[in-house]
């Protein structure tokens, strides 16, 4: 049976990497029609839905070792207010350039899965991590194709991943405490 502490510290990570895979993947499909409406070409589309990824591979290393400096936790944190506002510019978005703000703001934030693992592996004693990296893995692979059955209007902005996500971090990351 699951420590009511380690769940207390366990939760709010794993939220936020279930929510953080959810607004990704609601987002994918949604861009792309989006774009399309926008008149943006093939080849335009394409770099709106490759620059976050080419961003988050540039930007994460730097996130992992300013975490080694200051700790998990404020870096963590930031990435994930980095990630929801992204979501929330990209609901807000009307143009093309909007759209490729939201996705590199999304991408500067895209740490976070990786450092909520890092978090994990060090807050958490080691006859736990394997489990702990079995409900990581759950979370993230919940959080993707948990968006199938949304419906068209969420995806629209009345409900918003990165609204959710600021929630998370509100109601939950001020009782973890930081790792280094």
């Amino acid at each position: 049976p699951m420590n009511t502490n380690r769940w207390k510290l366990e939760s709010p990570v794993l939220l936020v990497c279930f929510v953080d895979l959810l607004g990704f993947g609601m987002l994918i499909p949604d861009l792309q029609l989006r774009a399309e409406r926008l008149g943006a070409p093939g080849w335009l589309i394409g770099v709106l839905l490759a620059s976050m990824s080419i961003v988050q591979v540039l930007a994460s290393p730097r996130w992992g070792a300013l975490g080694d400096r200051i700790g998990r936790k404020p870096v963590l944190v930031g990435c994930t207010l980095l990630s929801a506002g992204g979501m929330l510019a990209y609901g807000l978005a009307g143009s093309l350039w909007l759209i490729l703000a939201s996705r590199v703001l999304s991408g500067l934030g895209g740490a976070n899965v990786a450092l909520a693992q890092a978090y994990l592996a060090q807050t958490v004693e080691e006859d736990h991590r394997l489990a702990v990296f079995g409900r990581v893995g759950a979370a993230i692979s919940a959080g993707l194709p948990a968006n199938t059955p949304v419906p068209e209007w969420a995806v629209r902005g009345s409900f918003d991943p990165g609204a959710v996500m600021i929630t998370a971090l509100s109601r939950c990351f001020g009782s973890i405490p930081n790792a280094r």
